[in-house]
């Protein structure tokens, strides 16, 4: 379970949350357009936890359109 883990300092989840409620529009959209574009992403070999490597691929070109 630790390979799967984020482990995050407080000073680190302060940052976190401040970067995360200064860029919440930008995120939201980013999510928006993952969502979308997720059924037709695929990934040429599916790595461990192939269904966020996938999401995270369809959400990656969000602010290129």
């Amino acid at each position: 379970m630790a390979d799967r883990t984020v482990f995050l300092t407080l000073e680190q989840v302060g940052r976190l949350w401040a970067a995360l409620r200064s860029n919440a529009r930008v995120l939201l959209d980013a999510v928006l357009v993952g969502l979308g574009r997720l059924p037709e992403t695929n990934l040429p070999k599916l790595p461990r936890m192939a269904d966020s490597a996938r999401w995270a691929t369809a959400c990656e070109t969000a602010g290129t359109f």
